[in-house]
Order: C-alpha cells, then sequence, then structure tokens
C-alpha cells in the first residue's frame, strides 16, 4: 500500500505536460525489510533498509 499524490500542468497550448508524483508507503509491513516489502530486486526500485523512504516521479510529454 502506497500513497501517492500528484499533479499536471499543461502548457504550449495542450502540446506539453508535465507530471509529477510523489510516494510514501503507508505501514511497517511496506518498508523496506518488512515481510511485503519493496526491495531492489523485484524492480520496484526500492531499497533495503529500515528508514522510511519516499518516490518522486515526473514525466513530460509531447504533442507534434
Amino acid at each position: 500500500n502506497v500513497l501517492t499524490i500528484g499533479a499536471n500542468y499543461y502548457f504550449s497550448k495542450n502540446l506539453a505536460k508535465l507530471s509529477l508524483d510523489v510516494g510514501v508507503p503507508l505501514n511497517a509491513n511496506d518498508q523496506p525489510g518488512g515481510p511485503s516489502s519493496f526491495v531492489l530486486d523485484q524492480g520496484a526500485g526500492w531499497l533495503n533498509g529500515t528508514g522510511q523512504q519516499w518516490n518522486i516521479r515526473g514525466q513530460l510529454q509531447l504533442a507534434f
């Protein structure tokens, strides 16, 4: 369970869109090293460890 919040920004008369979102695990079982953790070898990109980890993702889309 990961909480994700984000926003989109359109510019150039809607010919381009910038998206940005941030996510964080909701409970201890979703923390790296927990029973259902995301770990690097599963391809999710979370690192092994005991600290709180957040992810930030950005994307730029262009229309031609």
